[in-house]
């Protein structure tokens, strides 16, 4: 696969639909002009339910203002072992996986998984601003888990680029599979009916260390999230996890420039698909955005976290691979209202992360 060709084809038809008009220098380049990283979070289905830090925002808010956010993320999960692989080629023929099929990958010595699904997951988002540098946030998020409707798309893309068919024409499309063998987990979902939860809620506090004004900015973070239910099936670990954040931002006339370090403990929880063991996983994102208009701005970032599984806790070196994924973004500005649309690719790793996500996302600002 050259997931960069699917990059760059992307990033041109987003590029494609912006205003040609000459963007004007922001009085206030903090909080005019640019909107800061892409706030979707990570999709992946191996550990998904644990915390993820959200990029910190941009917003400035008075004292004792609040603003809303929604941010709505899509992704398409296609990923297997390699032994699992090896089955499909063999089966070689596109129809629903069996329950005979579903005991052969079962029983295969050693581990094995396989992970054909679509997610999409909700997050509100509110803000509530304590004082000058010191700002409270609430997620509550909802997913729903189903085969979809992306598949044949998927396959065209890749069959018009050149990009091989990584055996997807072996099962029938647009259906929920999760067959997984692995040291303690056992899972069977064979064209399972899609599903919706709500998740656990996420607290957040995020202090500012400079004064709004400025053109740099330096912002730290803390949150945990609540395991409000105890353990829901594929909708909560039943665990709290902590995670604390670091962001800079540089705001220069017509570009701006992130970098996000985020850690965050997790517990450990036996969730589908896999069991996950506790950890602390370090993430980084690093992001550029380039004002076309004073209401829009492209956005271009790169996610590099370590996966919830190490060395120690499979054998299936696929499982413990970094995930590297770039996303590409455009933003559009209406009064206090923001548009997001962004779309994300992982560049390795391709049998512990989403082939493909979209983003979309609205944010209300009181007062812009």
């Amino acid at each position: 696969m050259k997931p960069g060709i699917k990059i760059l084809a992307l990033f041109a038809m987003l590029s494609a639909v912006a205003h040609a008009e000459e963007p004007q220098s922001p009085s206030n380049a903090a909080s005019t002009g640019f909107s800061g990283l892409l706030r979707g979070r990570d999709l992946t289905p191996f550990g998904y339910l644990r915390l993820d830090m959200m990029p910190a925002s941009v917003m400035h808010l008075p004292t004792g203002a609040s603003a809303v956010e929604a941010q709505f993320g899509y992704q398409n999960t296609w990923a297997m072992s390699d032994n699992v692989k090896q089955y499909l080629e063999q089966r070689n023929t596109r129809t629903n996986l069996t329950a005979a099929d579903a005991a052969a990958i079962r029983s295969m010595p050693g581990e094995a998984y396989f992970v054909d699904m679509e997610l999409g997951q909700l997050d509100l988002v509110w803000h509530y601003q304590i004082a000058e540098p010191l700002s409270a946030y609430l997620v509550t998020s909802a997913v729903h888990f189903g085969g979809g409707f992306m598949d044949a798309a998927i396959e065209d893309f890749h069959s018009a680029f050149g990009l091989g068919d990584a055996d997807r024409p072996t099962v029938t499309r647009n259906q929920f599979n999760v067959i997984v063998n692995t040291k303690t987990s056992q899972a069977t979902h064979l064209d399972g009916a899609g599903e919706s939860k709500l998740l656990d809620p996420v607290a957040g506090l995020r202090y500012s260390a400079l004064a709004p004004e400025a053109s740099a900015q330096l912002i730290f973070e803390l949150a945990t999230k609540i395991p409000v239910a105890g353990f829901r099936e594929r909708a909560s670990t039943g665990r709290f996890d902590v995670g604390a954040a670091v962001t800079g931002q540089y705001f220069g006339t017509f570009n701006a420039f992130y970098l996000n370090l985020a850690a965050v403990y997790h517990d450990h929880a036996d969730v589908m698909p896999l069991d996950v063991p506790s950890g602390i996983v370090p993430t980084a994102i690093a992001g550029w955005e380039h004002r076309l208009t004073n209401a829009t701005s492209v956005v271009t970032q790169t996610y590099l976290s370590r996966s919830t599984y190490r060395a120690t806790d499979t054998e299936l070196s696929e499982l413990d691979r970094p995930k590297i994924l770039v996303s590409v973004g455009m933003r559009q500005r209406m009064g206090p209202n923001t548009l997001t649309l962004g779309v994300t690719e992982n560049l390795r790793s391709f049998n512990n992360t989403p082939d493909i996500a979209f983003e979309l996302g609205w944010t209300y600002t009181p007062g812009l």
